[in-house]
């Protein structure tokens, strides 16, 4: 819903217009994921047990909201995607801004739908792990090396036009 937003107030065609801005938010994303791989990396070891520590809700929230936010690539999906189902000027129908909202509402919620049943394997494939820890510190290290190997895709991202 942040992207529609933003993209509704036109603040994603500021990112397309403008390389400053798409350079900032490309820089701040790619940095950000790097940075949440290396976190993972350190701590592969010491959660390659079966005791799991629990994070708070609240910081598990705000880390997913800061990693999708931060990522251009969402921006640019809402701004070439959405748009193109939204009518104006005719008077039957909401204003533009409204259906931006709408769209991203439905578009949202789709997502959590999708990333729910993900979250659902990934609660099964966690029990297993549990149950299988030798093989936990492997899958941590490769899931460090995927926030690291993105966040360098993000930061090597080449703006097309």
């Amino acid at each position: 819903m942040a992207h529609s937003l933003l993209a509704a107030l036109g603040v994603s065609a500021l990112l397309t217009a403008s390389e400053t801005a798409f350079w900032a938010m490309k820089l701040i994303g790619g940095v950000y994921l790097i940075y949440l791989g290396i976190l993972a990396w350190r701590n592969a070891s010491a959660v390659a047990s079966v005791t799991v520590q629990k994070a708070p809700l609240m910081t598990l929230f705000w880390r997913g909201f800061m990693t999708n936010l931060l990522n251009p690539k969402v921006a640019l999906f809402v701004l070439a995607f959405v748009p193109q189902f939204v009518r104006s000027g005719d008077g039957k129908t909401a204003s533009p801004f409204t259906q931006m909202l709408l769209l991203g509402a439905i578009f949202s919620v789709l997502t959590i739908i999708a990333y729910g049943a993900l979250g659902v394997a990934a609660g099964r494939v966690s029990r297993w792990l549990a149950a299988h820890p030798s093989y936990l510190r492997n899958v941590n290290r490769a899931s460090a090396g995927l926030f690291i190997a993105s966040g360098a895709a993000v930061l090597l991202l080449d703006r097309r036009r």
